[in-house]
């Protein structure tokens, strides 16, 4: 089960998603109960004049179809504590490598981290217009799912296809059971088609559906010109001779007869004839 909470909660245990205390005077507590949990983040001085909201650009480029961009990129924030890295608390170092899931102020706004989700302003319509945005909501379920539980998602792609919003899987389990290991947001999808599934440390989840290439099941005719057929068949079907007929019944004649194959009433004949001269030597003697 995933927490939702002020992070100034008594009682709080991982995986949770926590915000900013509402009323200043929290702040110190909250600050203690990040590190009762391990958490290796803490909340600076306030800071009250509105800047915007900025997602850290992945790879060179920020991915606009990810929830948190579309969440966070250009979101105005009035009333923030930005978000001081601070590990080696309670619990020692952290065990995973916190990420900034978006920064105001030039500042960590958002962070994630092994079990946590951590903001720097309160739920708040007077401290940031984040939960007046429709896709807040999008974001909150996406960041409960895959970065503090199991989504179960089921992704479908084609070989060489680049799938993004792979942080926090570790592994991709390939159909063989072997696993290659994944790093970073971006996945580029195997050429071997099967399922595959997304590993988070040793948990599985959600799958990879890797499906062949639309042009592999395309059934269209090569048209009435079959001059280059054979050629053209030849670059696909390698190792094999390749025969291009130009009518249905000259197929049908020429699939018949090639799986008719050599015919077996000679060999059965010849055995009958042994078996009688045999049955006659015996019964002589």
């Amino acid at each position: 089960m995933v927490t939702v909470s002020s992070a100034d909660a008594a009682g709080l245990k991982l995986p949770v998603l926590l915000t900013a205390p509402r009323d200043p005077l929290s702040v110190g507590e909250a600050n203690r109960q990040l590190d009762r949990l391990n958490i290796p983040w803490r909340f600076g001085a306030i800071a009250r004049a509105q800047v915007l909201a900025r997602v850290p650009a992945r790879g060179g480029a920020a991915d606009t179809a990810a929830p948190s961009t579309r969440a966070f990129d250009g979101t105005p924030v009035r009333l923030r504590y930005p978000l001081v890295y601070s590990p080696g608390g309670a619990g020692g170092k952290p065990a995973t490598a916190p990420d900034t899931i978006a920064t105001a102020g030039g500042t960590p706004w958002v962070v994630a981290g092994d079990g946590y989700v951590l903001m720097g302003s309160p739920i708040d319509p007077d401290a940031t217009d984040l939960p007046l945005g429709a896709a807040f909501v999008p974001w909150v379920l996406e960041a409960l799912a895959r970065r503090l539980g199991d989504d179960g998602r089921l992704i479908e792609a084609v070989p060489g296809q680049t799938v993004t919003g792979m942080r926090g899987v570790t592994g991709l389990e390939r159909p063989d059971g072997s696993l290659l290991p994944v790093s970073g947001d971006r996945l580029t999808v195997p050429g071997q088609a099967g399922v595959y599934f997304l590993r988070r440390q040793a948990n599985r989840t959600g799958a990879l559906v890797v499906n062949g290439e639309p042009s592999e099941s395309d059934l269209a005719g090569l048209g009435p010109d079959t001059s280059g057929a054979p050629a053209l068949l030849a670059g696909i079907v390698k190792g094999k001779d390749v025969v291009a007929i130009a009518t249905a019944s000259a197929w049908q004649k020429s699939v018949f007869s090639r799986a008719a194959g050599q015919a077996l009433l000679l060999p059965f004949l010849a055995l009958a004839l042994v078996a009688l001269m045999a049955e006659a030597w015996i019964s002589g003697r």
